[in-house]
């Protein structure tokens, strides 16, 4: 991108772009949960709550005439998928930081979208100068199934943290998890660490390969130590072996739960 007016993320300049464990895309795969939210424009509000000192409540009108940006990004999607290249369009989150009057004690947000979908984030994350509230994508007003008429866009973090359908924003003092997060996904969400999953959970499932490799070294030691326990411990070990690996090919294949 050589428009000066374009805000580039910092993670299209890494000399190698896409995270550990992601395939890049041409396409933009449409996934969610649940059926795609239809929003009515003339009833659509965009609330600022929680702590600030004044709650307010922007029409679409009004939160279309604040000023816009562009901003360059690639696009992570915690199913393993990468898109690169993307222009948004939108009002950076910095300008709706201007409204809001945030009061000192708040330290994260909770962004509320159509359907009972929310994300939590960090002040930091939220405020980074490449996340956006969007509302148009590679030239083209965003369709419904990609968030219209306003979409979070948070390229440092996984897609699930890219709310669609947006609604409002609250600013807490304590951290909250949203609804995928509250679901088994991480809190932070970072691609270059691989912050898929929460706890335990995420090397579970982000690395099966582990536990596979695992259980072939434990095979390794009973055939030198106890070969008299093989026979017996054989139909386990391998019932082991082909689950994980089976794990790994849904895992990077066929899961299709994701707020994208």
């Amino acid at each position: 991108m050589k428009d000066e007016k374009v805000i580039k993320s910092p993670d299209t300049q890494r000399k190698e772009r896409v995270p550990p464990g992601q395939r890049i895309t041409e396409k933009f795969p449409v996934l969610h949960a649940g059926k795609t939210q239809y929003i009515y424009i003339p009833e659509w509000k965009f609330r600022i709550s929680g702590l600030v000192e004044k709650e307010r409540e922007l029409s679409y009108e009004e939160f279309m005439s604040l000023p816009q940006v562009k901003v360059f990004s690639d696009f992570h999607c915690v199913t393993g998928w990468s898109k690169l290249d993307n222009l948004w369009e939108g009002v950076s989150t910095g300008t709706v930081k201007e409204l809001a009057n945030i009061l000192p004690e708040a330290k994260f947000v909770i962004v509320h979208a159509a359907g009972g979908f929310t994300t939590n984030l960090s002040l930091a994350d939220f405020f980074e100068p490449d996340v956006l509230f969007a509302v148009r994508h590679n030239n083209e007003l965003l369709t419904p199934e990609h968030g219209y008429p306003l979409r979070l866009v948070v390229p440092g973090l996984y897609s699930w943290k890219s709310a669609k359908w947006v609604e409002g924003i609250e600013f807490l003092k304590d951290d909250k998890p949203g609804f995928w997060e509250s679901r088994g996904y991480h809190n932070h969400g970072d691609p270059w660490k691989e912050e898929r999953y929460g706890g335990k959970l995420n090397l579970v499932l982000k690395r099966p390969e582990f536990f596979i490799g695992g259980a072939i070294l434990i095979l390794a030691v009973i055939i030198v130590v106890r070969p008299e326990l093989l026979n017996k411990l054989m139909p386990a070990i391998f019932i082991l072996i082909l689950s994980l690996a089976l794990w790994s090919v849904i895992l990077k294949n066929c899961i299709k739960v994701n707020l994208l």
